[in-house]
C-alpha cells in the first residue's frame, strides 16, 4: 500500500526548512540579551545588541529573498522523471580537517529538489517521482517516489 501525499505532509516539508533558519537566529538573539544584561554601561550594551539584531534582521531578509517560498496549501504535484542526480560538497571553513557538508539533489528537467542521502542513493535517472511545486512561483520544494507514494486527492496533480 502506498503512502498518501497530503497537504499536511507538504506543509511539513516547508516548515522543516524554516525551523533550521530559526535555530540559526537563536544564538545572536541570546548574545544580544547577554550584552544588555552583562555589560555594565547600559548604553553600550544596548548599542551592541541593536547592531547584532540589525545584522540578524538584514541576514534573514536576504535569506528570504534568495529562496522564495510559497503557500504549501496551494501547492500542486507533477509527475516527472529524474534526469540526473547532483551532489554538492562544500568545505567547512571553520574546520582545520576535512569536514565537508553535502547536499543531494534530484534534477527533473528544469527543476530540482533536495533529498536526503538515502533517497539520493536509491534514485536512478528515469525513475518517476511526484514533484511538489509552489503555485505562486513554480519552484519545486519536495519530491516523492511514485513507487512508494500517491496523491490523496486533496492535492492537485498537473
Amino acid at each position: 500500500m502506498k503512502t498518501p501525499i497530503t497537504k499536511s505532509m507538504l506543509k511539513g516539508k516547508v516548515t522543516a526548512e524554516k525551523k533550521s533558519s530559526r535555530a540559526i537566529i537563536l544564538i545572536p538573539v541570546l548574545f544580544a540579551l547577554a550584552c544588555i544584561l552583562l555589560i555594565p554601561v547600559k548604553a553600550i550594551g544596548i548599542g551592541v545588541a541593536a547592531v547584532v539584531l540589525l545584522l540578524v534582521f538584514l541576514f534573514l531578509r536576504k535569506l528570504r529573498q534568495a529562496e522564495p517560498t510559497g503557500d504549501p496549501e496551494k501547492a500542486y504535484l507533477s509527475r516527472r522523471a529524474v534526469t540526473k542526480k547532483t551532489e554538492e560538497q562544500s568545505a567547512d571553513p571553520d574546520s582545520a580537517g576535512n569536514a565537508y557538508s553535502r547536499k543531494y539533489y534530484l534534477d527533473f528537467d528544469d527543476q530540482y529538489a533536495e533529498v536526503d542521502a538515502r533517497e539520493f542513493e536509491k534514485a536512478q535517472p528515469g525513475d518517476l517521482y511526484y514533484v511538489a511545486f509552489f503555485s505562486e512561483n513554480g519552484r519545486a520544494f519536495a519530491c516523492f517516489r511514485c513507487e512508494d507514494y500517491e496523491p490523496d486527492g486533496t492535492v492537485e496533480v498537473r
